[in-house]
């Protein structure tokens, strides 16, 4: 029975695609490429509407082929509805090529897998809330590895975790695991476990043994954050592994800037290199925290989404419900509103900059970053870039410019690229990141802020040895590490890159 009236809903929907007016000439005509058939199993209706919610959503819907040339029901052979759903999402993201490269703009960087967009099993019925946890409620031992070479050592250790609980910091060496001389390979098997002992040697030489139990735990993305003084010139430092909701880190990022405030200083070190993005809003709110006052009115960014959307004929969106940011339905006219009430436009999607705490002297910012920082921080570098002296220190970034809302299709949420983020200046299509100004290797020698590790330790001394505006020229951008610098390499899966929206206006409703 459940099955039948999924089946009936699904037909709902598709019976809807075909009522679509004709568009004009040149424009994407849903009513001629979304005709489909209106019965079939569930998975055969799911599939079909994958298609039809990237034909009108997909920031390149222009490149989609009607329905009876991309035929969805001819994925059917991979063993598993999840994977014959994952087959075709990644062939239409390999449609739209970029005219610069050649290549698709999702070109894979791991075989079969889009580099933005993607689906999960789990449904947010209609809120625009994404369901992708970025780790705020941790139940695991807390920490990530690098391999140097044939030696293993603490990238990061999660606040509140029990690696930190038992003292363990990044920059240290991992000796033993279970008994075993601590090698990557091993530490991949067993750092998942439930139970782990471990003996590491701190940077003093000295070892310490401790067995680690999984727990759960919240950490919500600040790793550190202090003040440095360089010669009676004080830097303010802040370490962050992810944009988790703004209500659960705001207040840690409001006790960071209001150390930072109370000295003042004129240079800021954000330190992005393992922050793969998360929520638009959260890394709004750090610019914010960031500007002066003088910066209030004026323009951050803008969301672009598809010309068929600012168009306002989004119309399939009306199969999802709409959601205001504390997750409560809204209604318009008696009516439950969706998704196709958003204002899609440009205009409603610029965000202007409202200036947060009390820091108001920043002069010259400066990021460390690394082919980990992805999307919501490339972001919050690139709506910077055209107020600040802006520097980066590390390795080039993910190249991620695009951003998306869920969208629920049966028991699954799919993540399709739905707008590209620009900056005030029209600048954003960094699609294979951003080149550092300082190549610098990834050291996991030290701890974050310490000011010998060597993309702190290179941008302090360009900054001492620069005048007072700051570091101004380089090494060459994209200029290749020295030769004999060893890469760290994670060992464990370096977790989710994206850029959530989860904040829309509504259409002006006429009376």
């Amino acid at each position: 029975m459940k099955s039948i009236r999924n089946e009936a809903k699904f037909a709902g929907l598709l019976f809807f695609m075909l009522g679509f007016s004709a568009c004009k000439k040149n424009e994407i005509n849903p009513g001629e490429k979304a005709i489909s058939p209106l019965t079939g199993t569930v998975a055969e209706m799911t599939l079909d509407s994958i298609y039809l919610y990237a034909l009108q959503t997909y920031l390149w819907n222009d490149a989609l082929p009607s329905y009876l040339d991309f035929n969805p029901r001819k994925y059917n052979s991979s063993g598993t509805d999840a994977g014959n759903f994952k087959q075709e999402l990644f062939d239409i993201s390999q449609l739209k090529k970029n005219p610069l490269t050649g290549a698709a703009y999702e070109e894979p960087l791991f075989a079969g897998v889009p580099k933005y967009s993607f689906i999960e099993e789990g449904n947010t019925y209609g809120s625009v809330k994404a369901a992708i946890s970025l780790g705020t409620s941790g139940n695991d031992l807390g920490l990530e590895v690098a391999a140097m070479g044939a030696g293993v050592y603490v990238s990061v250790v999660n606040p509140g975790s029990a690696a930190d609980q038992a003292g363990l910091q990044r920059g240290f060496r991992l000796v033993e695991i279970n008994g075993q001389a601590a090698n990557p390979a091993l530490a991949e098997n067993t750092l998942k476990q439930s139970q782990v002992m471990i003996s590491y040697e701190k940077p003093d030489g000295s070892k310490v043994k401790v067995t680690l139990d999984r727990v759960a735990y919240k950490s919500h993305g600040v790793l550190k954050s202090l003040l440095l003084n360089l010669g009676g010139q004080k830097i303010g430092y802040l370490s962050l592994a992810k944009f988790d909701r703004l209500n659960e880190v705001k207040s840690e990022l409001d006790q960071a800037f209001q150390k930072f405030s109370s000295e003042q200083p004129q240079e800021l070190v954000i330190d992005l290199r393992y922050n793969g993005g998360g929520y638009v809003e959260t890394a709004e709110y750090l610019a914010n925290l960031m500007v002066s006052s003088a910066m209030s009115g004026k323009v951050m960014y803008a969301k672009h989404f598809n010309t068929l959307l600012q168009q306002g004929k989004g119309a399939i969106l009306q199969k999802q419900l709409y959601f205001d940011e504390e997750g409560k339905p809204v209604y318009l006219k008696g009516r439950r509103a969706t998704m196709a009430d958003v204002d899609f436009t440009v205009e409603g999607n610029t965000a202007r900059f409202n200036k947060q705490g009390a820091l108001e002297r920043v002069k010259n910012i400066y990021f460390i970053v690394s082919n980990r920082t992805a999307s919501a921080s490339e972001f919050l570098i690139n709506s910077l870039r055209p107020y600040f002296n802006v520097k980066l220190a590390g390795s080039r970034t993910y190249g991620k410019p695009v951003g998306f809302f869920g969208i629920n299709i049966h028991r699954y949420t799919v993540y399709l690229s739905n707008f590209l983020i620009k900056n005030s200046a029209n600048e954003g299509e960094y699609y294979s990141g951003f080149l550092p100004d300082l190549v610098v290797a990834d050291d996991v020698g030290h701890d974050f802020g310490d000011p010998e590790e060597q993309c702190l330790k290179s941008l302090l001394s360009g900054i001492s040895s620069s005048s007072k505006t700051g570091i101004q020229t380089g090494k060459l951008m994209g200029m290749a590490a020295p030769a004999n610098t060893i890469t760290p390499e994670p060992i464990m899966d370096p977790g989710f890159r994206g850029m959530i929206t989860t904040h829309f206006k509504l259409k002006k409703m006429e009376n």
